[in-house]
């Protein structure tokens, strides 16, 4: 039975595509003002083409030019799960304690010995999403949280800059100024979201650890056989 396509995408899925693909429509109409208004005007000749574009159109934006706000993401992008299993005397790595734990229960559950600690940590995410519980929380808000800022992290600078540079232009009627401003405005929000998306991402990924151990201490050794 082939499985339905929306069961593949979790709320938060849909909701970053949505919103990521209706800022990226708002930057398009700043881009292309008169093209985005003959294409606005078309639909609204027609009330149900035009309910029907307002859902679809930006899910599919979100969709075709989501990757580019990942691969922006990417660039630059600390190996924060390395770091989480580093030394201990490194300020992001987990304390030496809680490391050693966590990969012992490793081995212990997987039953294999890896080169790299931080190898473990795919098997941890997937252990940790079919047990369940309420120490899993943290990391699954973490890491909506991190998907949500992601498909912003592109669309967003570039809506608020064409949005400082319409209204500089609007007031002084200089496209000089206005373009300056215009990227000062996206590159401050670009820094606080990127800032803001690492430190999400490395909560995720130190709090899925948490969670795994949590998991591995509490769930009784026969309920994991038996599912293997």
């Amino acid at each position: 039975m082939t499985p339905n396509l929306l069961d593949r995408f979790s709320e938060s899925d849909l909701f970053n595509y949505y919103l990521g693909g209706l800022v990226w429509t708002l930057v398009l109409t700043g881009f292309f003002p008169l093209t985005m208004y003959k294409v606005w005007s078309w639909f609204s000749g027609n009330v149900i083409i035009l309910s029907m574009s307002l859902i679809i159109l930006p899910y599919l934006l979100g969709v075709v030019l989501g990757p580019l706000s990942e691969m922006v993401a990417a660039i630059g992008r600390p190996n924060f799960i390395q770091q989480a299993f580093a030394d201990p005397g490194r300020g992001k790595a987990l304390t030496q304690s809680l490391r050693d734990e966590a990969v012992q229960a490793a081995e212990q559950i997987f039953g294999v010995s890896v080169r790299e600690s931080s190898n473990y940590f795919a098997w941890m995410q997937a252990y940790i999403w079919q047990y369940g519980g309420g120490s899993v929380n943290l990391a699954c808000r973490a890491k909506a949280m991190r998907n949500l800022i992601e498909s912003l992290l592109l669309p967003a600078p570039l809506l608020s800059g064409i949005i400082v540079y319409r209204l500089a232009l609007l007031a002084d009627g200089k496209g000089s100024y206005g373009l300056v401003l215009g990227v000062l405005s996206a590159g401050v929000l670009f820094c606080s979201l990127r800032w803001k998306y690492h430190r999400l991402y490395d909560y995720y990924v130190k709090h899925t650890i948490r969670a795994f151990l949590v998991i591995a201490k509490t769930t009784p050794q026969q309920e994991r056989n038996c599912t293997r």
